[in-house]
């Protein structure tokens, strides 16, 4: 068995600065230990006024994290709530639907088209990459005078007001079933 991990670490981060009318974000990203880089950001402007920011968290390869990135702020927008600025359910649609593609043949088409151009680990015969791989992921909608924070598993949003530093967001851990 191949191991994912490096026998050593890549350190190197790459960092962006994204700015609107009030805001400036930063983001920086490093490969670490394993053999390929499973993460992807999302850095949009959805509409006037409103910014998706995302980390997706990729576990066992590229394809899932990478997948939910491309996918997110298209199926975001079209959500009805978020026309009507009602973004937090906006979220909670948007990563089920997501969800919901992703375990089909059409999502797994295209992890597998994913798989090929992020040169992912190698596909056999009637392997899933949608079983094999997953994301966390963690969203922030910032409008000009609100935030609106969703997460899917064990990534973390933290705001530090006044040095203290304020939970945005709980992980959700599968439940055990004893």
């Amino acid at each position: 068995m191949t191991s994912s991990y490096l026998k050593e670490p890549i350190l190197t981060k790459k960092s962006k600065v994204h700015s609107g009318a009030n805001f400036t974000a930063t983001c920086c990203e490093m490969q670490g230990w394993r053999k390929y880089m499973e993460d992807a950001l999302v850095y949009e402007q959805l509409a006037d006024d409103v910014y998706l920011f995302a980390v997706c968290d990729g576990h066992g390869g590229p394809e899932v994290s990478h997948l939910v990135a491309k996918l997110l702020p298209q199926t975001l927008k079209a959500e009805a709530d978020f026309k009507t600025g009602k973004y937090g359910s906006a979220i909670t649609s948007a990563f089920y639907k997501i969800d919901e593609l992703i375990a089909s043949k059409r999502g797994e088409d295209q992890l597998k088209s994913l798989n090929k151009s992020l040169k992912g680990k190698s596909v056999s015969g009637d392997e899933k990459i949608g079983y094999r791989a997953g994301t966390t992921c963690l969203v922030m909608v910032l409008t000009k005078d609100k935030y609106y924070v969703g997460n899917v598993g064990d990534s973390r949003g933290v705001l530090s007001r006044n040095g203290e530093a304020v939970a945005l967001s709980y992980d959700h851990k599968p439940e055990n079933p004893s």
